[in-house]
C-alpha cells in the first residue's frame, strides 16, 4: 500500500483537490488544506524532506511583505467600497452625462477626432465602449 501511495501521490492530491471543490471549499482554503495534509502524508512516507514545511511561515511573511501583490486585496476592497456606498452609480451617471444623447453636444469624446483618426480608431478611441452594458442603462449614446 505504502508503495502504491509513494507511485500514485500526485494524482491522489489532485483527486483530492477536486473532491474538496465539489464539496463547495472556496479553491485558496481547497488548496492550502490539500497542499498541507499531502505534506504531512509525504513526511511520513518518507518522500518529502521536512525542511520544506518548516520553511513555509517565511515564506508567507515573505509574500505578504511584496507590495504588488499587497495591491490585489487593497484594489478589490476598494471596490466593494465603491459599490456598497453608492459611489459606482454615482460615477456611471456621470459618465452617462458626458457620454449623453444630446445631439448638440457630442459628449466628452465625441467625433471631433474621428474624422482626422479615422472610424477604426474613433471607435476605439470612445472610452463608452468599455463598459457599455452599463453605460447603456443609463442612456448613454452607444453608436458605433
Amino acid at each position: 500500500m505504502t508503495a502504491f501511495l509513494v507511485a500514485n501521490l500526485a494524482p491522489i492530491m489532485f483527486g483530492s483537490l477536486i473532491v474538496f471543490l465539489l464539496f463547495g471549499y472556496p479553491v485558496a482554503f481547497s488548496l492550502a488544506a490539500c497542499g498541507l495534509f499531502f505534506g504531512f502524508v509525504g513526511i511520513e512516507l518518507g518522500t518529502i524532506n521536512p525542511a520544506f514545511l518548516q520553511s513555509l511561515p517565511l515564506r508567507m511573511f515573505g509574500i505578504m511583505q511584496n507590495d504588488t501583490l499587497l495591491a490585489i486585496p487593497f484594489f478589490t476592497f476598494m471596490g466593494l467600497i465603491l459599490e456598497r456606498s453608492g459611489m459606482a452609480e454615482d460615477l456611471l451617471d456621470t459618465i452617462g452625462q458626458l457620454f449623453g444623447r444630446d445631439p448638440r453636444r457630442p459628449g466628452l469624446c465625441g467625433d471631433s477626432g474621428g474624422r482626422h483618426a479615422g472610424r477604426h480608431h474613433r471607435r476605439r478611441g470612445r472610452i463608452g465602449d468599455l463598459d457599455g452594458p452599463d453605460l447603456a442603462a443609463h442612456h448613454a449614446a452607444l453608436r458605433l
